[in-house]
């Protein structure tokens, strides 16, 4: 969560709306609700299948932390980007975060569904499942987090915008369920564990380079 902090500290800082970042009572509101935004998705995940006190905590699963940490990540930059831009006040942050990180958490489920994943992480305790789950949802998370900054021009726009460039996403997930479902089972070795790490970090990557295309375009 110290991360998180400084994460969207520095997002709030550099594009938030001059009236947030020249106001430090602001910036320390703004500050504490994204940090609320990512408490709650991680309580939430907790009724998608994967609980961050008893699978990480309690049972030390190394394949749920790995989900819990991508799901974090990408929940941050979902609450800071809805702060991203000028907007005429909180009830279109609390909108934009809503809408994000609702998306994020509808794309695990999906997933934890059509591959299977949440019964592999949480009581196979697949370690290539849950790295590859993380940093696909870190991904996405970035995604989604450009899908809903800049500025507010209207409901309307902001919907369809979203719209736009996240349905290529929720697509992707289909793919990325098809492809997860085939990674074989069993214990890893080291040489697959690495393997599957590295495809984690380009899956988080791509997600970046996604994301880069959406706020350009936008």
């Amino acid at each position: 969560m110290g991360v998180c902090a400084f994460a969207i500290l520095a997002m709030l800082l550099k594009w938030s709306a001059p009236s947030v970042r020249e106001d430090p009572n602001e910036v320390l509101f703004y500050l504490l609700f994204c940090l609320l935004c990512v408490t709650l998705t991680q309580i939430l995940l907790m009724f998608a299948g994967i609980s961050l006190r008893d699978d990480v905590v309690k049972r030390d699963n190394r394949a749920a932390e790995a989900v819990v940490a991508g799901v974090t990540l990408g929940a941050t930059l979902c609450a800071g980007g809805a702060n991203v831009g000028e907007g005429p006040g909180f009830e279109v942050v609390l909108l934009c975060a809503a809408l994000s990180i609702g998306s994020l958490l509808f794309s695990w489920v999906l997933i934890a569904h059509l591959a299977g994943a949440a019964d592999r992480i949480t009581i196979e305790r697949d370690l290539s499942v849950g790295m590859l789950t993380g940093g696909w949802l870190a991904g996405i998370g970035m995604a989604f987090a450009a899908g809903v900054a800049g500025d507010w021009i209207s409901l309307s726009a902001t919907l369809r915008d979203f719209a736009r460039y996240a349905f290529p996403v929720f697509g992707a997930n289909l793919l990325f369920s098809l492809i997860l479902a085939r990674v074989k089972r069993g214990r890893p070795s080291r040489g697959r564990l690495l393997l599957y790490g590295t495809a984690a970090l380009l899956l988080a990557v791509t997600g970046g380079v996604y994301a880069r295309f959406v706020w350009n375009a936008r």
